[in-house]
């Protein structure tokens, strides 16, 4: 990348999801009838880091694919940024909304080391799944 602007274009979808992940996670949650399903929250912290790990995912494949690189050399970079940056990065996301969830909300959200785990396991699943993804996606 070579400046802010030309990694914004390439992940403009990517940075849209994360700031609504951090907006849903900082906002007063609402009473609903799921409530009452086990473990609601921990499943709903799982589908939002797999997601944004895939998304970010695909947002680099289609990024190198426009740079015009190899296929095999598009596989190995999109395999080092899909552990480095897939897993790594948002799962320090997490510990990170769950430290503004329990010094910056006044109350209001709680941050929970259970939450965390189940961002960083979001984010190996979508790891997990991308590999699979990235192989045939450097294929194409």
């Amino acid at each position: 990348m070579k400046n802010l602007k030309d990694f914004t274009a390439a992940y403009a979808f990517s940075i849209l999801l994360n700031v609504v992940v951090w907006i849903i996670c900082l906002i007063p949650v609402p009473e609903t009838p799921l409530d009452n399903v086990s473990m609601i929250d921990k499943w709903t912290h799982i589908v939002m880091f797999l997601t944004m790990t895939l998304v970010l995912l695909v947002e680099h494949i289609r990024h190198e694919k426009k740079a015009g690189l190899p296929a095999l050399e598009l596989r190995l970079s999109s395999m080092r940024f899909l552990f480095s940056y897939c897993w790594i990065i948002p799962s320090a996301m997490g510990g990170l909304i769950e430290l503004a969830q329990a010094y910056l909300t006044n109350g209001v959200r709680s941050g929970d080391f259970r939450d965390f785990l189940a961002d960083m396991l979001g984010a190996a699943v979508g790891v997990v799944i991308g590999i699979p993804v990235v192989r045939l996606l450097s294929r194409a």
